[in-house]
C-alpha cells in the first residue's frame, strides 16, 4: 500500500517518530554564492489538483509578459495565457526568483532568502486580477557557538497581503534532495503549496496536484526590471532595501 507524504507526516507524528534531521548547516563563506544558498532550501512548489492557472517567466525574450484572461462557458473555467497543463505529474517548468540579503541588526545578523514566482492572472474569487506575484523568505541565523556555521531560523509564507511565519522547526512538512517524497519536519526544502483560490502560499496538503521543484529553475532576481505589475505589488525590485517589501526590514 502506498501512503501520500502528508499522511506519512500525520502518522509519523501519531505514532510518536522522530523526524529525520537533515544537515542544516551553511557555512559563512557559502553565503559569497547566492545562486547556492537558494539552492540550499528552495520549495517544492506543490498546486491544487483544480489549478486554473499555472506559473511561467515574467519576461520572454525580454519582454514583459502578457496577462492571463479568465473565461467560464458551460460551467466550465480556465485562464488563457498561463502556462500550459503538463499533462503529467511534474508541471511544467517555471522560473523562481531568488534574491539573498544580509541583514543586520545590531550584534545579530541574519541572512534571508527571498523565493517569488510570477502568474500571468490572480485567480482570488473575491479579486481577480491581471498578474499575480507569490513568494517565501527563508530565514537563516548563526548556529549557537559556532563561528562560521548557519542554520535555518524560520520561514515565512505570504497569502493574500498577510504572512505568516513558522519556526524552521515547526514548518509542518520539509525534505531533502535526494529523498523528495519522504516528507518530515526540519529537513532541507520545504514543501508549500500554492492555494486554489488566488495562489497564497500555504502549509495545507489537501487536494494536491501537480509539483516543480524550485531548485530546477533559479532566476537571480537582482537587477529586476521595475514595472508596473498592477494589483501585483510584490515582484522581486520590492525587496530592495528601502523597497516597499525591504527583504531585512518588511518581514
Amino acid at each position: 500500500m502506498h501512503l501520500s507524504p502528508a499522511i506519512q507526516l500525520v502518522l509519523a507524528g501519531l505514532m510518536g517518530i522522530a523526524p529525520v534531521l537533515a544537515n542544516n548547516w551553511a557555512n559563512t563563506w557559502d553565503f559569497n554564492n547566492h545562486w547556492y544558498i537558494a539552492k540550499l532550501s528552495a520549495p517544492d512548489w506543490h498546486f491544487d489538483y483544480y489549478e486554473l492557472c499555472y506559473p511561467g517567466s515574467a519576461y520572454w525574450d525580454g519582454k514583459k509578459s502578457a496577462p492571463g484572461k479568465y473565461w467560464s462557458v458551460d460551467g466550465r473555467e480556465g485562464v488563457d495565457g498561463c502556462a500550459p497543463d503538463s499533462g503529467k505529474d511534474q508541471a511544467h517548468p517555471f522560473p523562481t526568483y531568488y534574491r539573498v540579503r544580509e541583514c543586520k541588526y545590531g550584534d545579530h545578523t541574519e541572512w534571508h532568502v527571498l523565493y517569488d514566482v510570477f502568474f500571468a492572472y490572480s485567480t482570488n474569487i473575491l479579486g481577480m486580477h491581471d498578474y499575480d506575484w507569490e513568494w517565501a523568505v527563508v530565514k537563516w541565523e548563526k548556529v549557537s557557538g559556532q563561528t562560521d556555521k548557519w542554520q535555518r531560523k524560520s520561514i515565512v509564507l505570504a497569502a493574500h497581503g498577510k504572512t505568516t511565519e513558522w519556526k524552521w522547526a515547526d514548518f509542518p512538512a520539509t525534505n531533502s534532495e535526494g529523498s523528495e517524497w519522504n516528507w518530515r519536519k526540519n529537513a532541507e526544502n520545504p514543501i508549500i503549496k500554492f492555494g486554489y483560490d488566488g495562489h497564497g502560499l500555504e502549509a495545507n496538503y489537501k487536494s494536491l496536484g501537480k509539483w516543480y521543484r524550485a531548485r530546477d529553475w533559479l532566476v537571480d532576481g537582482a537587477n529586476f526590471p521595475v514595472t508596473s505589475w498592477g494589483k501585483a505589488d510584490s515582484p522581486p525590485n520590492t525587496f530592495e532595501g528601502g523597497g516597499t517589501r525591504d527583504l531585512c526590514w518588511a518581514m
